[in-house]
């Protein structure tokens, strides 16, 4: 994650929240709240947790949501579902670890 994208998420004042929009494959446009991301060498990709700013179809307030962070050619973010299972598994995995230290 560059310099700019991490301040912008992780880098404002307490009370403040960075908050990105997607749609899912379904066509669900999902507001969430970024909370942390992890680099994980074993896959050679970058991911972010996110909590929905709201519960929308499938998507409940307090469910964690797993995405693929990669930045643009001129470093902007873009936000990628995760689709293979058992990578899905391994990322949640280690979000989990994260949280619970």
């Amino acid at each position: 994650m560059n310099n700019k994208n991490k301040e912008f998420f992780f880098g404002g004042e307490e009370d403040e929240v960075a908050v990105i929009t997607f749609t899912d494959s379904d066509g669900i446009t999902v507001q969430a709240e970024v909370i942390a991301n992890v680099e994980i060498e074993e896959f050679q990709k970058e991911y972010i947790a996110t909590l929905p700013i709201e519960e929308i179809g499938k998507y409940k307030e307090n469910n964690l949501i797993i995405l693929e962070y990669s930045e643009d050619e001129e470093g902007n973010p873009q936000f990628t579902g995760i689709t293979d299972p058992e990578e899905l598994k391994d990322v949640s995995d280690i979000f989990m670890e994260y949280f619970s230290s």
